[in-house]
């Protein structure tokens, strides 16, 4: 794998991003695209800080309670 290079240009109304493809890990694409994504659309968030940590509070007792049987079922702790 070389050494990573990436060119930023305005191009019209919009802005291309351009990767060396043998720069990139094999399989790694995705995530790099998917984390710019969840980049660009926090910055574009209205969200406070409150509402951004009772948002994750929610989605944490939610995962909690889908997952937390089994995850106490799987490390052997019992009820009581």
């Amino acid at each position: 794998m070389s050494q990573p290079s990436m060119t930023i240009r305005p191009e019209g109304d919009k802005i291309r991003i351009e990767f060396d493809r043998d720069a990139l890990p094999e399989g790694r694409l995705g995530g790099y695209l998917s984390l710019m994504n969840s980049i660009f659309l926090a910055e574009l968030s209205t969200m406070t800080d409150e509402q951004a940590d009772q948002l994750a509070e929610d989605i944490k007792a939610d995962w909690w309670g889908r997952e937390g049987q089994a995850i106490m079922d799987m490390l052997g702790v019992k009820d009581g």
